[in-house]
């Protein structure tokens, strides 16, 4: 968890669906949703600066918008291709470089988890599909007369 991880006191995970940034995971919010509010719901300096990282894909420090508390974005890459963003808040400013730091390699760490959860969830769907075709050739073969079928005791050697 970010929190044992780094001294922050909010953060909030986002990852990127086809083009979309989706509050996926949050901490230290006020409320069940408060922290997975939708983009729309971030103060502007917020969407900026999500933006700003996504764009950027470097991390961007705001010390303290508007009186705010200060914030940065990290955003989370396999290479150039961009999962998602960290966004952490902390009520004892300042965000340091150590930090910003130690966030860029917590970054590195959940761009491996991601890019794993994703090779097996494709994996998990290739075999979905590899089982379905194997239920599709037992309805073909049952179909087929005894006499027509392919040599089966060739298919058990």
């Amino acid at each position: 968890m970010i929190s044992e991880i780094v001294e922050v006191d909010r953060a909030t995970i986002y990852l990127d669906s086809e083009g979309s940034l989706t509050p996926m995971a949050a901490i230290g919010f006020t409320g069940v949703s408060a922290g997975r509010a939708p983009l729309e719901q971030k103060t502007p300096a917020h969407r900026q600066a999500l933006a700003a990282a996504r764009e950027g894909r470097a991390p961007v420090n705001v010390p303290a918008p508007d009186g705010g508390p200060p914030f940065a974005v990290v955003p989370i890459l396999k290479g150039d291709v961009l999962l998602g963003l960290i966004e952490v808040e902390t009520d004892d400013p300042p965000i340091t470089d150590d930090l910003l730091q130690t966030l860029a390699r917590f970054a590195v760490q959940a761009a491996v988890a991601i890019n794993d959860a994703q090779v097996q969830q494709d994996t998990s769907r290739w075999q979905g599909q590899i089982d379905e075709a194997l239920d599709v050739n037992d309805i073909v073969l049952e179909s087929i007369a005894p006499s027509e079928r392919p040599n089966q005791d060739a298919d058990a050697r």
